[in-house]
């Protein structure tokens, strides 16, 4: 929740100002910033996606699900 926030952050004061949203930097940090809630979200919902047949722990998905989910984890790579 922390993370969410101090992006959001990130995202309204960088795109606060005409002059601020023109800046190479403060352009890369809200891409950056976005990238970053992405990943938070998926990371969020680790084994909920998971296929019920695998027997995880709060696996409640199918295979598209699954799917979805690989897609969606490659968003949070960008954080590290």
């Amino acid at each position: 929740m922390p993370n969410e926030q101090g992006s959001s952050f990130i995202i309204y004061d960088t795109a606060r100002t005409h002059q601020k949203r023109q800046k190479i930097l403060n352009q890369m940090l809200s891409s950056l910033s976005v990238f970053d809630i992405f990943g938070s979200i998926a990371y969020a919902f680790t084994t909920l996606p998971t296929p019920q047949d695998d027997y995880l722990y709060g696996a409640k998905g199918n295979e598209t699900t699954c799917k979805g989910k690989i897609h969606f984890g490659g968003v949070e790579l960008v954080d590290i």
